[in-house]
């Protein structure tokens, strides 16, 4: 009897024999006459698999209970043994669409739906991959759906990404926008189960599955046999790579196997020597550390291979002593080179994820004081993604400058090579640059990455180097779409009010890292 006895909605396992089954009855009958709580009969159901599943059935009908077969959804899941199908994953797919299709009609920007993808979705996608290993077809379209929604506002256009999902799916350093690929988020998942099999003992499932499954051996061993489930061979093909994570610690030495466990800095011994080691060292493969070293020393035979000679000297050169009545442990690599008693998620996924080059401009796009809007806009535009005139012209629509005419209008003419625009940033970015602003986007670039500012001015630069790129480009946008026009005196003010109220909102007084930055603003602005 346990606290999942008052859960609303419990499974139980009985051997699928009908003794089993009056057994379960029974103790339901005794919990019943304890607690007063009774089975809702009309609300149960048996499901039944196997030999005796007629028998089973029969007395299943006797006790008045339906019968039922796989699969079926319990806690908003899928129960199913067999590898999943577009019928069980359908759900899924259904409960993103739903979402997506919820949020077309509200008007967010690329940054809303950027933070909605990141959030609400990956929360449900993380649920399913906790309990799954979803099939790369389900998964290929939830990232079109993500794609779709992020550039277009619908899951259902997919043609007007301006950036491949492959690239957004990166951290921020590495030109992405810190979304997590499914597929990377499903290996960190099932990397946590293989996990949970050898360091919590104690856990019903890693005991079910050592007496069932692995039986006498170990999980580096067990064959990929039809024995288990799918997600048990999906689980088996995963080792080479857990291999990578698992280190194990030598206490008393009555858990760890000698040959097939990673213990010495070296690696699996198995691994090293061969099958062939086994004999020459007159080491069982399944024997345990306690086995082989013994009164403190280790315990070989005499071998003449010189490879095996070299292990030894590894192995004597390694400091062991048991201690007793102290488990042995295992240890999950958090870092190059760095191991810890806990899984920890994130660390996992940065290690097994698929890498890319850092960017230096990402320092002046992701930052702490940055507005998500502007920062987005602003990764466009340093990107070239910006629908501008010369752009849109490869499409057959071509633009010109709509401030000063010019026949084409590129991202450096836009940004800040334009007259319009360069009056516009002179008089906003005021003498924080250092020196005369130059009109060349990368020469601008290029001094805000290389110049020597103090902390608060780089904060200041970077904020108003993306709030006037913001308003620009939607000032242009008004141009072509609105047909009105602000002169420069006008946006300028607004970029001015826009930096002061997110300075003001960053609580600049009370951080002593920002204090002073009102004032920089200020001071940068003195005629």
């Amino acid at each position: 009897l346990s606290h999942l006895s008052f859960a609303d909605d419990i499974v139980v396992f009985t051997d699928g024999t009908p003794a089993s089954l009056q057994g379960t009855l029974g103790v339901f009958g005794k919990f019943a006459h304890m607690s007063g709580l009774q089975i809702n009969v009309s609300k149960s159901t048996v499901f039944a698999a196997g030999r005796e599943k007629q028998a089973l059935e029969g007395e299943v009908a006797a006790a008045g209970l339906s019968v039922s077969a796989l699969p079926i959804r319990y806690l908003g899941l899928p129960l199913t043994t067999k590898l999943m199908t577009r019928s069980d994953y359908e759900p899924l797919i259904v409960k993103i669409r739903d979402r997506f299709l919820c949020w077309t009609s509200k008007a967010l920007s690329y940054a809303g739906r950027l933070q909605l993808i990141k959030s609400v979705i990956a929360s449900i996608t993380n649920f399913w991959c906790s309990a799954f290993c979803l099939p790369q077809s389900c998964i290929d379209e939830i990232e079109s759906m993500c794609s779709a929604f992020l550039w277009s506002g619908s899951p259902n256009i997919t043609s007007r990404a301006k950036i491949a999902w492959a690239e957004v799916c990166c951290p921020y350093e590495e030109r992405g926008l810190g979304i997590r690929r499914v597929k990377e988020v499903s290996t960190v998942f099932v990397l946590k189960l293989i996990w949970r099999l050898f360091s919590q003992s104690s856990s019903l499932w890693a005991v079910w599955v050592k007496q069932n499954l692995l039986k006498h051996e170990t999980f580096w061993d067990a064959k990929d046999t039809v024995i288990g489930s799918w997600a048990w061979r999906k689980l088996l093909r995963y080792r080479p790579l857990a291999k990578q994570f698992i280190r194990m610690n030598i206490h008393d030495g009555l858990d760890l196997r000698f040959w097939t466990d990673l213990w010495h800095p070296r690696g699996w011994l198995i691994d090293i020597v061969g099958e062939l080691g086994t004999q020459k060292l007159g080491i069982r493969r399944d024997a345990k550390i306690c086995e082989v070293f013994l009164d403190g020393d280790w315990r070989f035979r005499r071998c003449r291979d010189q490879r095996i000679q070299n292990l030894i000297l590894d192995i004597l050169a390694f400091p062991v002593s048991l201690v007793e009545n102290v488990r042995d442990g295992v240890q999950w690599r958090n870092g190059e080179d760095t191991y810890g008693e806990r899984f920890v998620s994130k660390a996992t996924w940065d290690l097994t994820r698929c890498r890319k080059e850092n960017v230096v401009w990402s320092k002046l796009v992701w930052f702490p004081q940055g507005v998500p809007r502007f920062t987005f806009i602003t990764c466009l535009a340093i990107r070239n993604r910006l629908s501008t005139g010369h752009r849109t012209s490869q499409w057959g629509h071509p633009q010109g400058c709509l401030f000063c005419g010019e026949p084409d209008e590129t991202r450096d003419h836009l940004f800040f090579a334009c007259p319009y625009t360069f009056t516009l940033w002179i008089k906003v970015v005021g003498n924080l640059f250092g020196q005369e602003p130059d009109p060349d986007w990368d020469t601008t670039m290029a001094h805000l990455l290389t110049g020597s500012f103090d902390r608060l001015t780089f904060i200041l630069l970077r904020l108003v180097l993306q709030v006037t790129i913001y308003y620009i480009w939607r000032e242009r946008n008004d141009r072509k779409h609105n047909n009105s026009a602000r002169p420069v005196n006008h946006v300028s003010k607004l970029i001015d009010k826009t930096v002061r109220n997110r300075i003001t909102s960053t609580g600049y007084a009370l951080k002593p890292r920002l204090q002073g930055l009102m004032r920089r603003w200020f001071e940068a602005h003195i005629l």
